[in-house]
């Protein structure tokens, strides 16, 4: 309902800005595509060949903080997961944060006197595919979104809605698509979809590879690319904040879940195990009589 809103918000205050091209930032193991839009900076954030997981608000607010009066917009590409290492979770005076401080910061300086266009030409296609818990979709299955600049420049992103996805599958996927679509920027995401996790007893969750066949992946990724790229028609972009105070149940009250469950397990537990008493007593006596 909260998303309902803000769309009906934004179409009815919507404000058209200009665009810059997108600036490629590759700073030690992370990739930062940027572009302004009038007073906004906006930065997706992917790690080339270690794990992450999300990036805190608070990196995001502090850079905002660095950069005043611009907005700052990250957008967590949430797609590299690496279930043999470690997967931070990038937060003010991490090494991670450090680097994307940088890396944003650096973009802004160098995009902030660049060229803006007023229209861009957009191509925009998703595949629902069906939620499917095991193989790690979503309901809203695979969307693609294609920018194609005035200078030929095209920013291709992908996005899957899943709970984060493989690094090695991602960086699979993402070398086939760059030896068919090499003139393409090309930006692979998850939604961080939370509604397919904890669904499968004894499964937290499946991330988008690990449950699924390559080819079949690759195959889907491919009919959404080609109907977005036969779906392009020119645009003009509009921003526009919306600010909802909202309930939610945070890190305090998933700690308090965790420890009611743990709790409850070891009590059923032991009605089981004095129920299991009761019965033994009972089979005794009843041979005994």
């Amino acid at each position: 309902n909260a998303i309902r809103e803000f769309f009906s918000y934004a179409t009815r205050s919507k404000k058209y800005v200009r665009i810059t091209l997108p600036f490629i930032n590759k700073i030690q193991d992370f990739l930062i595509i940027s572009n302004i839009l009038n007073g906004t900076i906006l930065s997706f954030v992917s790690r080339l060949t270690k794990g992450l997981e999300d990036i805190k608000n608070e990196v995001e607010r502090y850079i905002e903080r660095l950069l005043h009066p611009y907005k700052v917009v990250i957008i967590d590409a949430h797609s590299s997961l690496d279930m043999k290492g470690e997967n931070p979770s990038p937060c003010i005076g991490s090494n991670e944060a450090k680097i994307i401080t940088e890396g944003i910061a650096t973009s802004f300086r160098l995009l902030n006197d660049s060229e803006r266009f007023d229209t861009v030409d957009v191509g925009f296609y998703k595949m629902k595919i069906g939620e499917d818990c095991r193989k790690g979709f979503g309901g809203d299955g695979i969307t693609c979104i294609i920018l194609r600049f005035k200078n030929k420049v095209q920013l291709m992103l992908l996005l899957y809605d899943a709970n984060n996805m493989l690094l090695n599958v991602r960086n699979k996927i993402m070398k086939k698509l760059m030896q068919e679509y090499d003139n393409f920027i090309i930006i692979i995401l998850t939604t961080d979809n939370h509604k397919i996790s904890g669904v499968i007893p004894k499964v937290r969750y499946y991330p988008l590879g690990a449950n699924i066949e390559f080819n079949e992946l690759l195959f889907l990724t491919k009919q959404v690319i080609n109907k977005a790229v036969n779906n392009i028609e020119p645009c003009r972009i509009f921003t526009a904040r919306f600010t909802k105070k909202m309930h939610v149940l945070g890190r305090d009250g998933l700690n308090k879940i965790c420890t009611f469950t743990n709790k409850s397990a070891e009590s059923i537990e032991k009605v089981f195990v004095l129920l299991l008493l009761i019965y033994l007593a009972s089979v005794l006596v009843l041979i005994f009589l």
